[in-house]
């Protein structure tokens, strides 16, 4: 009689234990998306907005647009490279000049590279793939 209880309770605490495990996965991969996508946010409103505006437009004929920008198409490590030693001198984005001064981001850590480029190319409708901190890491040691 005991042996017929336990087996049944047996059986749905081993399917409770089984199915919870994967739910905390995918809210702790979600989790690390959203702080992900949500430190890129954070370092683009403290040093990118002033100039590239909230919504990425920048400003006609100061600062590029990086919203749907073909600039930001390019090779991923001129992106990081532009961010680490910032940009002197003219630089074209979707068929229009800009000469302004970027000045160099290097204080920001290898993953708020990664996060807020990231955030650039993923909610500004650009179409590159997003940067990993190695990917900036990469590039910093090839400036060293």
């Amino acid at each position: 009689m005991i042996l017929k209880s336990i087996v049944p309770i047996s059986v749905l605490l081993l399917l409770l234990s089984s199915c919870g495990g994967k739910k905390t996965n995918t809210v702790s991969n979600n989790a690390t998306s959203l702080s992900i996508e949500n430190e890129g946010k954070n370092v683009y409103l403290k040093y990118c907005l002033a100039c590239h505006q909230t919504d990425g437009s920048g400003v006609p004929g100061m600062y590029p647009p990086l919203k749907n920008s073909d600039w930001l198409s390019k090779d991923k490590e001129i992106l990081i490279r532009q961010v680490i030693e910032g940009k002197r001198g003219i630089i074209e984005v979707n068929g229009k000049e800009y000469n302004q001064i970027m000045p160099k981001q290097d204080f920001l850590t290898d993953n708020q590279i990664a996060n807020v480029l990231s955030y650039v190319l993923k909610e500004m409708g650009n179409k590159t793939d997003s940067i990993t901190a190695s990917d900036v890491m990469k590039v910093r040691g090839i400036n060293r």
